[in-house]
């Protein structure tokens, strides 16, 4: 499931929510309204995860249509294991801020042992160059 709120609701972000959402549905509880010009709106984008970044930028750039600012965008889970995440983001003036990754997942792994030390091995081979992996077990 998935959710969007806001305060208001420019055609801009009613476009997004359209082309973005299964079956929106709209819930208003007053007369639709714009905001006063001496309110700085910032939004600090919220998902689950990023992989490369990429995905956010859409958001990023429809928030900014708004006239809102956006400069952080924060995740439960970072895949952390795709260099370029944090440039493509940051080319676009968004930090990103992410409770874990992968590498604080197999760090737990291997402190509460988990997992046999083959399998965890492999698991850290495959974060240190994930296409490099990916590549040699096709």
């Amino acid at each position: 499931q998935t959710l969007l709120f806001s305060a208001t609701m420019p055609a801009a972000v009613a476009k997004l929510a359209q082309g973005l959402l299964k079956d929106p549905v709209r819930v208003e509880v007053a007369v639709q309204s714009t905001t006063a010009d001496r309110i700085d709106q910032r939004v600090l984008f919220v998902e689950d995860l990023t992989t490369d970044g990429g995905s956010k930028l859409s958001f990023v750039d429809a928030i900014r249509e708004t006239g809102a600012s956006c400069s952080h965008t924060a995740v439960i889970f970072n895949y952390g294991i795709f260099p370029e995440t944090k440039k493509v983001l940051g080319d676009h003036g968004v930090t990103l801020h992410a409770l874990c990754t992968w590498w604080d997942v197999l760090a737990e792994a291997k402190a509460q042992q988990a997992f046999d030390t083959n399998t965890l091995n492999e698991v850290e081979q495959f974060l240190q160059a994930p296409r490099d992996w990916q590549d040699a077990h096709k």
